[in-house]
């Protein structure tokens, strides 16, 4: 008998989740692959995101919990009709999770957006982040607003 079923039930109601958020543009070089360092949180319940830390801390989600996790990415490019538009979801260990990739548009600069999400399982002490990458020949702006988060969906 599980004398303890309310706190295993009780636990699918605040599960590890994470959703960060960037409210201003960020300026990507073209060329170069670069990471990006999120603003704020919108909620944290396994303290997921280290806001307070270095600039290339708040590029990471943290696992804390081991399990399958949804983990998602939405943001823009600007407008533009030169270059490819690239954003991976990677883990700690430099392995591609989820890619996404947007041909130059023909016909005119169209505004490019990325919604990435995928289900991955993650030991506790993974850690997941964001590296974009254009080759439009300048320097272009995300659209912001911009989010990435991580939900906790199954125990492994």
């Amino acid at each position: 008998m599980n004398t303890h079923w309310r706190d295993n039930v009780g636990f699918l109601w605040d599960r590890p989740a994470v959703r960060v958020t960037r409210t201003t543009a960020v300026s990507m070089i073209t060329g170069s692959a670069m990471g990006l360092a999120w603003e704020a949180e919108e909620f944290d319940t396994d303290s997921m995101w280290n806001a307070g830390g270095s600039a290339s801390d708040k590029e990471l989600l943290h696992v804390n919990t081991a399990g399958v996790y949804l983990v998602q990415l939405q943001f823009g490019w600007a407008a533009n009709t030169a270059g490819d538009r690239h954003a991976q979801i990677k883990h700690s260990t430099g392995g591609t999770v989820a890619y996404w990739t947007y041909p130059p548009p023909s016909g005119g600069a169209v505004t490019a957006f990325c919604n990435l999400s995928c289900l991955y399982r993650a030991a506790a002490g993974t850690s997941f982040l964001i590296e974009t990458f254009q080759d439009s020949g300048s320097n272009l702006n995300t659209v912001a607003p911009l989010s990435f988060s991580a939900c906790w969906q199954a125990k492994f």
